[in-house]
């Protein structure tokens, strides 16, 4: 039959895909043409036909055109001095080819129309020896020579000599030409055969041109040539580099089990291969493993290496140290390729001590670590923030013979990175371009975000902009860090320039960069920019994912209702749509907490979303998605939070601290302390989470005591030897009568109640336990501050306690010891812990709702007795005042009202408040939210009224009257403190408005008022009483509304 011949598309430099497959139908050939670029990524237009020697040997033809490129021509002298090397080889090494040569490799052979060449050309054999020895050598241009002075020669190539050229071409990448010589092998009268096929398939497959090889190895049948083991085996390595797993098992599967075609080892490894290559198809590749056995092919070193890859990417560490342990069983020696596959596994699964482990072993097993091995390692060290470690391994590499390339020198400054240390990060890159290895575009990433942790953005911009010199393109990534940088450094103009720098250069940001630069502006306080930048990352197209666009409203604290609302719904479309990640539905629970989002279909797709992936959330996401729902305006959803506390409670069962990193275990705690917070709020704390997150959250604190040489028998130690180490002759008897007064409350069911009215100018030591103690702090003084030159009580705990034996007291990271703050003008008690194991164990009380913090609070108007909480979200930037209402971090106040009573003309209350939650002013912007601002208070009042009540309140009238917590042994303690003595002089001015409230003030007044929150008796409702809210009910004539409530709408910025 007429066959196609090889020609060239008029508009393009490649072979149309058509003529490469003799034997294929009129109406496939059209359809590869119409497809283009589909083929492989080559745009083919157009067929011809013609006489394939003429075809070959014309001017345009492949061949001379290959021959011809100006990088890679030869003149004649130099191909002959190349064959005679090729040849000489091939006589050394193969010495039966000898006589087939004959004397071919003698100086002066010409490649030309010469006697010697004439008979060199026509000779077959000669030729198919000369070109099979250039294949040896790659000189796949001089075996096309060689086929063209064949054919010149009037010489007839058979398919040995088309099998050597293609094979040839394939070694050297050239699959355009070897599918060109296939294509051209029926015309020359030269049938293809298997050999000839598996050469062309294996150029496509080295091209990663699986497309082609398929078509090839389907087409060879209509040629009538049966393809065979190795035509199978070429077709599924294609498959696997081209990321086709399902057809590579299609193939796989087709192969019949008993004949000449049975899957060989080969064939096994490729498609194990094609599972590792398409990341996280780890069941099939150990499926096709556990195959191998029962079929008689014994799995080799590169079928498990291959299936511990596999393991690897699919995150399963378990499995892939399981096979590399077994692998000497089934008499495969693990090579470096192995170990480095298992370090790496163990990396991706946070076991970064069994990683150094394999490392080390290495040599013992006889397999040299190489940089592979020692970058996995690396990299294990920086997942786990272990950069010390890995800065070790890294200056090791050394002296192990082995160098440093740019994977083990990106992983070691990453891990710098993430530790904030950003001199270690630059020394790094400069260390780098001294041992000349050339930083690319990450290693330039990675030191600017160091330098934007370490709030160096001067440092980050010189480092952007010197990229281009270093021949390192910068990207979104770098542009990112940079932008955050200047972020940081409240630079929010310099972050706008980096996105005009961006645009001018055809770069599309991306959403990292939005991120960077919504950021940048939130934290600036430019909010408007933020939000139009917002809107203009959408009108470019950015891509953006589905939290994108909801967490920068939140971020930003937009209140727009119908921008909030549409961003909500497309959210739900895109989780209807596809399935999410779970740091976007962690993004997405959150921002809806934040702007108070009620939608009820959004809670519905997204909790159906996430409790089967609960496992692949990270701790900090886990935290997100249930702070968000335990916002939920509709309702906890108990089913999630039953989900995500089952989660939680087996990673703290499988934890181990000690293999952490300060910063990762300190990381750890945190979210696990928020988790608990999170579920408490929302009601179904559970038992079991409980117990397991104190004993953990202990172990922490117990951990850093130990690292700062303290143990709990030294906390009591020096508990007992604090009085007698105080020079001050009066401090020291307050002391010693504190220690009397705690040990009688011990003995007294753990109760401690003051009825001595504080002192208001010093704070005082009211309750002392051997690694806890609580404190009276008065009005005036700050819990800590260092930045200010305010009375610091942080300063007395130092001084009553010793700060050298309590290191906790000067570490600012752990609040100095503080549980809790109180505002400066306000009084009360106050928690602290000695120790760092004490004071995570305070925390988890905190968190889980088990510590009671009690006020009173004298305020504004008459509150209706019947109001029982207020549920208001927070949310404040700086130094503003705190601002309540639908947006922002939820918060809870429980009250009371006890009393009714009235100063002058102004309406006042007094309150008994519980906080469920400590957010920042929170019981001061919680009444002025209700309309009932705290007396005094210069914040949270109009300056009129904040004067007014200056008149009889000198300060703002807040006392926290009552702790309650545990002991290290789990015993209760409850301490009370009855109002400052400027309080009481407050009260004294005030008149009741019926006798219950006359009672409730005279208890304060004699100090016998501080009790449990839950013992308050609130006012009985208006209602009961038959009178107005509004009027007095024992003044001769009833004031009207106005008169009674104070003018508190306006919120004016002011400080007492």
């Amino acid at each position: 039959m007429a066959l196609s011949r090889p020609s060239l598309c008029c508009q393009n430099t490649s072979p149309c895909p058509a003529v490469f497959f003799p034997g294929t139908p009129v109406l496939q050939k059209e359809q590869l043409c119409k497809q283009g670029s589909n083929a492989g990524g080559i745009n083919w237009k157009g067929c011809g036909t013609g006489d394939a020697r003429s075809v070959l040997l014309e001017g345009g033809s492949p061949l001379k055109r290959a021959l011809a490129r100006p990088s890679t021509s030869q003149d004649e002298a130099s191909q002959t001095s190349l064959l005679r090397r090729c040849l000489l080889r091939e006589e050394t090494e193969n010495p039966r080819q000898a006589a087939t040569l004959g004397g071919l490799a003698s100086p002066g052979l010409p490649l030309s129309d010469s006697a010697q060449g004439q008979r060199f050309g026509a000779n077959v054999a000669s030729v198919n020896a000369a070109i099979n020895a250039c294949k040896k050598e790659g000189q796949w241009q001089l075996a096309l020579s060689l086929l063209i002075l064949m054919l010149e020669m009037k010489g007839t190539p058979n398919k040995i000599t088309y099998g050597a050229a293609i094979s040839t071409c394939s070694r050297g990448g050239q699959w355009q030409q070897a599918l060109s010589l296939l294509s051209s092998m029926p015309d020359m009268l030269a049938s293809p055969d298997e050999i000839t096929y598996n050469a062309a398939i294996s150029a496509c497959e080295r091209a990663s041109h699986w497309q082609l090889a398929m078509i090839l190895l389907h087409g060879m049948p209509k040629m009538r040539v049966a393809p065979d083991r190795i035509s199978y085996n070429t077709a599924i390595s294609a498959c696997s580099k081209g990321g086709q797993w399902q057809l590579a098992l299609n193939v796989l599967s087709s192969l019949p089990e008993s004949s000449a075609l049975a899957p060989d080892e080969i064939t096994y490894n490729a498609a194990i291969s094609a599972c590792e290559r398409a990341g996280g198809q780890w069941q099939l590749a150990l499926c096709l493993l556990k195959s191998m056995r029962a079929k008689r092919a014994a799995p080799n070193v590169i079928s498990q290496n291959a299936a511990i890859s596999a393991c690897e990417k699919g995150g399963q560490w378990q499995l892939a140290l399981s096979l590399l342990i077994g692998m000497p069983a089934t008499r495969a020696i693990p090579d470096k390729i192995s170990y480095s596959a298992a370090i790496s596994a163990c990396s991706t699964g946070g076991r970064w001590q069994l990683a150094l482990m394999l490392l080390s072993s290495m040599q013992e097993m006889r397999a040299t670590p190489n940089e592979i091995s020692y970058g996995a390692a690396i990299s294990a060290c920086e997942k786990a923030h272990q950069w010390q470690i890995g800065l070790g391994l890294l200056s090791s590499m050394p002296n192990m013979r082995v160098r440093c390339n740019q994977v083990c020198y990106n992983a070691a400054m990453s891990a710098c990175e993430k530790a904030g240390q950003w001199q270690l990060a630059l020394t790094l890159l400069y260390r780098m371009l001294e041992t000349q290895v050339t930083p690319n575009t990450i290693s330039y990433s990675a030191v600017i975000s160091a330098c934007e942790k370490g709030c160096q953005w001067q440092l980050a911009l010189l480092l952007l902009g010197c990229m281009p010199e270093r021949k390192a393109t910068p990207d979104e990534i770098s542009y990112s860090a940079a932008i955050s940088a200047c972020g940081q450094g409240g630079q929010w103009q310099l972050a706008l320039s980096l996105l005009r720098t961006i645009l001018e250069q055809g770069v599309l940001p991306d959403e990292v960069c939005y991120t960077a630069l919504i950021s940048a502006c939130e934290g600036s306080q430019q909010l408007e920019q933020g939000l139009q930048l917002l809107l203009e990352a959408r009108q470019r197209g950015v891509s953006l994912s589905a939290s994108f666009f909801p967490w920068a409203l939140a971020r930003l604290s937009v209140h727009d209702p119908d921008l909030i609302t549409a961003a909500f719904d497309e959210a739900v479309l895109k989780l209807s749509a596809s399935e999410l990640s779970p740091q976007e539905l962690s993004l997405l629970a959150w921002a809806s907490g934040m702007l108070g989002v009620s939608n009820p279909m959004f809670f519905q797709v997204l909790v159906a979303q996430a409790i089967p992936q609960l496992k692949s959330f990270a701790m900090d996401d886990l935290l997100k998605l249930a702070w968000g729902c335990s916002a939920a305006r509709g309702g906890v959803d108990l089913d999630l939070f039953r989900a995500i506390q089952e989660e939680v409670g087996m990673r703290l069962e499988d934890v181990d601290l000690q293999s952490f990193s300060e910063s990762a275990r300190a990381a750890f705690v945190q979210d696990t302390l928020g988790l608990l917070w999170a579920c408490n709020f929302a009601g179904c704390l559970s038992l079991k989470l409980l117990v397991s997150a104190r004993l953990v959250i202990r172990q922490a604190g117990a951990i850093m005591d130990r690292a700062h040489g303290l143990s709990s028998s030294q906390a009591h130690h020096h508990n007992n030897n604090v009085n007698n180490d105080n020079d001050d002759d009066s401090n020291n008897n307050n002391h010693n009568n504190n220690h009397q007064i705690t040990a009688q409350a011990l003995a007294n069911d753990e109760v401690y109640f003051s009825r001595q009215q504080p002192a208001s100018s010093e704070p005082r030591v009211v309750l002392e336990l051997p690694d806890r103690l609580v404190i009276f702090k008065p009005p005036g003084w700050e819990v800590y501050d260092q930045g200010t030159d305010i009375l610091q009580l942080s300063s007395f705990l130092q001084a009553s306690l010793g700060f050298q034996h309590f290191p906790i007291t000067q570490d600012p990271g752990h609040q100095l010891g503080f549980l809790h703050r109180l505002d400066v003008p306000s009084s009360g008690l106050v928690l602290a812990a000695k120790t760092y194991e004490a004071y995570y164990d305070l925390k988890v009380q905190l968190n889980a709702g088990e510590i009671s913090r009690d006020y009173v609070i004298l305020c504004h108007g008459w509150i209706r007795p019947s109001l029982k909480d207020i549920r208001a979200s927070v949310s404040w930037r700086g130094l503003e005042p705190t601002s309540a209402g639908e947006q922002g971090k939820p918060s809870l106040t429980r009250l009371k009202v006890t009393a009714h009573a009235w100063h002058e003309t102004v309406a006042l209350s007094l309150v008994a408040v519980q906080i469920g939650t400590g957010r920042r002013h929170q019981i001061r912007s919680h009444f002025s939210h209700v309309g009932h601002p705290t007396v005094c208070d210069g914040k949270y009042t109009a300056e009129a009224t904040f004067q007014s009540d200056r008149a009889f309140c000198a300060r703002n009238f807040l006392h926290r009257c009552r702790l309650a917590f545990k002991d290290s042994a789990g015993k209760s303690h409850e301490v009370t403190m009855s109002a400052p003595a400027d309080l009481v002089s407050s009260l004294q001015h005030i008149t009741s408005r019926d006798s219950m409230s006359t009672d409730t003030i005279g208890d304060w007044l004699t100090g016998t008022s501080p009790r449990n929150w839950q013992e308050y008796t609130p006012l009985i409702s208006a209602e009961k009483w038959h009178v107005p809210l509004l009027s007095f009910a024992y003044h001769s004539q009833p004031l009207t509304p106005f008169q009674c409530l104070s003018s508190t709408a306006a919120k004016h910025n002011h400080t007492p």
